[in-house]
């Protein structure tokens, strides 16, 4: 299984709410209206901060989102960088 950085994610995930919402063009204060939240955990979790997962719920559905996980895979270039250290070629 690939190793995944959780703060990578998070942050990763904070950018990605914070340009829905500008595509949407709301403000910060605009969507936590929406959402039901105050403003500094709406700006946690833009930043990649942790928050609930009620709360990251109700900002997606807020904007017409919705969550849709898939399962990432490297590719076998990643996978041979990766694990070269354990690589051992028997021909």
């Amino acid at each position: 299984m690939a190793d995944i950085d959780p703060s990578e994610q998070l942050l990763a995930l904070g950018e990605r709410v914070r340009s829905a919402r500008r595509a949407a063009q709301m403000t910060q204060v605009d969507l936590c209206g929406r959402a039901g939240i105050v403003r500094d955990t709406l700006s946690r979790l833009e930043r990649g901060e942790t928050v609930d997962t009620s709360t990251l719920v109700r900002v997606l559905s807020a904007m017409g989102i919705r969550i849709d996980l898939e399962k990432t895979q490297l590719r076998a270039a990643d996978m041979r960088r990766k694990y070269a250290h354990v690589h051992h070629d028997t021909e």
